[in-house]
């Protein structure tokens, strides 16, 4: 992967309005970045003092020849993007067209095409080949990121552990009428894109290399590919081994009926809220494959003619609209779906034992590792394939017994915990969280050992880890019924792991999600109740007070639909409609920053893009993010510790034996 040459770009657009518009508004930057020391920024305006990577052209129709013949010049092996495939291609190519150039940037000369890849369409040269990291980020990383926000800046934090230079549009637009020192800045803003674009790709090309090789297609279609089709295509590549044929792709009608089937999924054991000291968490091991493995899952085993009445039966399944059944699967014949997981997930333990022998200095270390995360992703992929309406090999008997056996499993084992004298706190799809308080680590090893002595095929409880404490807090509006996945726990170094709540969502503003934060420290960390109330008590003051920075009362929130969708139009939609009215590109799956304000009206009245409170000078609203942002962030939590609502605005500090 090391000789991989590596070219990133990215462009800037002079536009005044927030909405680049291909026909009028020119492209005045373009920066290149690569991975073995080339740095350019080409631009259309001169600044005295320019930086050496600086080169200087005469108009917009130098700068695409001048970006054409580096890109030739240097002949690349991969040219990357962020967001090229919708943005920065199309862009390019419409301005180019206007000169009459052709984007012909592959060996082959001919010139850019763009080719639909899912609902989008993908920029594509012959002889070049062109990776936009955004889809793949979005498609495949997203559910193992902790960020919200899928933006390079974001991304790049906390993939890299640096951001973006950040500068809003009309910032950008400002600088460049400047010129001299703005412009400048503003050529430092445009070349860390494209170096960051860079480093992104040399951190994600291992995992996109491999998970190419184990589907045999090719990076371009790879990397913008969903979980559902790398799964089918692994199995089609691997079921010629097994002589079986290939379906024909659904045709829309079916796909509308399979759509409106559902069937029941996993198990959630419903927490009793409360302080808990000396917690355990138990996960399954590859929970579904391993169940479709030792069951023998698959579309061409499912109630075979060979083993009727002594198959390998389902537990009984209770169907959406009320019917009751049960289904069985093929003892004789291994079927092509186990058989096609078995050996991803036997290739997997092996890799894993691997990774333990060799340092994370080993240059074969990360090599390891995308080929760990490839198998783990076509192998987790293949359960929701099972269940998706647009597959080929669509069996909604298999994805509901494989959640129905998941369910079984998941009980059984939370009857032996209760039975054995532990206590069961809460339960999820494939985890069990139980407090061993009064029993030693040695216990729980042993009751372990037991489990996975009962636990048929190659199932496996894996022990995730033990835990000094952990908080569960209680449903909204419900103070004696917990929450379902929203806990954090503190390990034994001291890290504090957080699900479910405000501080990993991006629809919550930053006051509330840090404080919240705050006081799940001062919790588990300092086990310190006062510390806890006294945080929260001190940020109600400083809202008050207007001591809080507008950047972290920016709520962000994803626009779904047209407007015209939208029955009632919320704030997030109010503050998107005055974001267009301004001239701000907006559009369905556009994140809106946004700021409730202290002008009169409703929240929805008060609701301004983020751009334009600056503007204006507007103030935030200090009793809306008191009450709809920082209480709800909190207020679960300190009524663990046993204050009410009175007593967090009241400043007193009561009721901590509850805590105790």
């Amino acid at each position: 992967l090391q000789h991989f040459r590596i070219l990133a770009f990215d462009i800037e657009v002079h536009n005044y309005r927030g909405v680049p518009r291909v026909t009028t508004d020119p492209i005045t930057m373009i920066s290149l970045a690569s991975n073995y020391g080339l740095k350019k920024v080409i631009l259309t305006k001169k600044f005295s003092g320019a930086q050496e990577f600086v080169e200087f052209v005469d108009s917009e129709m130098e700068l695409i020849k001048r970006f054409c013949e580096i890109v030739e010049e240097e002949s690349p092996d991969l040219l990357l993007s962020y967001n090229g495939d919708l943005f920065d291609l199309p862009y390019l190519r419409g301005r180019a067209t206007k000169y009459k150039i052709s984007l012909d940037l592959g060996w082959t000369k001919t010139p850019l095409k763009f080719v639909r890849r899912g609902r989008l369409s993908a920029g594509k040269f012959n002889g070049l080949l062109h990776l936009d990291l955004y889809p793949f980020v979005l498609n495949l990383l997203s559910p193992t990121l902790k960020t919200e926000v899928y933006d390079l800046s974001s991304v790049a934090q906390e993939l890299l552990g640096e951001g973006k230079v950040e500068m809003d549009w009309e910032e950008i637009w400002k600088f460049w009428e400047e010129g001299g020192e703005k412009l400048r800045t503003l050529v430092e803003y445009s070349l860390r894109d494209s170096t960051l674009v860079c480093k992104l790709g040399e951190k994600l090309l291992p995992q996109l290399v491999e998970l190419a090789k184990l589907v045999n297609l090719s990076l371009f279609d790879v990397s913008r590919m969903s979980y559902s089709q790398l799964a089918e295509a692994y199995l089609m590549k691997e079921v010629k081994n097994f002589k079986e044929l290939i379906p024909n792709r659904p045709k829309k009608e079916e796909i509308q009926r399979r759509k409106e089937k559902t069937y029941l999924g996993a198990f959630v054991l419903q927490p009793s809220p409360g302080f808990y000291e000396d917690v355990v968490v138990f996960d399954f091991k590859s929970l579904y494959p391993t169940i479709i493995v030792t069951h023998n899952i698959c579309p061409s085993t499912l109630n075979c003619g060979c083993c009727k009445g002594n198959g390998i039966e389902t537990p009984e399944i209770l169907r959406r609209d009320g019917k009751k059944v049960k289904y069985w699967f093929c003892k004789r014949r291994k079927g092509f779906v186990p058989s096609i997981l078995n050996e991803l997930i036997f290739r997997r333990g092996r890799i894993k034992e691997m990774l333990k022998s060799i340092s994370v200095d080993d240059p074969d270390y990360k090599i390891l590792k995308a080929r760990d995360y490839a198998l783990k992703t076509i192998t987790n992929a293949t359960y929701g394939y099972l269940g998706f309406p647009r597959a080929r090999w669509y069996c909604l008997e298999c994805a509901e017994s494989i959640t129905a056996f998941g369910r079984k499993y998941i009980t059984e084992i939370m009857n032996e915990v209760w039975n054995s004298g532990f206590k069961v706190i809460y339960g999820d799809t494939d985890s069990i969280m139980l407090s061993f308080k009064g029993k030693s680590k040695k216990e729980v090893l042993e009751f372990l050992r037991r489990i996975n002595d009962k636990l048929p095929g190659i199932m496996e409880l894996e022990l995730r880890g033990f835990f000094p404490a952990g908080i569960w807090v209680s449903k909204k509006g419900e103070v004696e019924r917990g929450a379902k996945k929203k806990y954090a726990l503190i390990d034994e170094d001291g890290r504090i792991i957080i699900r479910g709540f405000e501080y990993v969502r991006r629809d919550w503003a930053n006051i509330a999600k840090e404080t919240q934060h705050e006081v799940l420290k001062a919790v588990l960390r300092d086990r310190d109740p006062k510390k806890a109330l006294s945080i929260v008590q001190k940020k109600i003051r400083e809202l008050k007070e207007h001591k809080v920075p507008l950047e972290d009362v920016v709520i962000y929130t994803q626009l779904t639909k047209e407007f015209e969708e939208y029955e009632g139009l919320g704030p997030h939609v109010m503050a998107a409609k005055r974001a267009k009215d301004k001239g701000y590109w907006v559009e369905p799956g556009s994140i809106i920053k946004w700021i409730v304000t202290d002008v009169p009206g409703k929240i929805s009245d008060k609701a301004y893009p983020y751009q334009e409170v600056k503007e204006k000078g507007l103030k935030y609203d200090p009793e809306y993010y008191i009450n709809h942002q920082l209480l709800p962030a909190v207020q679960r939590i300190l009524e663990v510790l046993g204050f009410g609502k009175e007593e967090i605005l009241s400043r007193k500090q009561e009721k901590l034996g509850k805590f105790f």
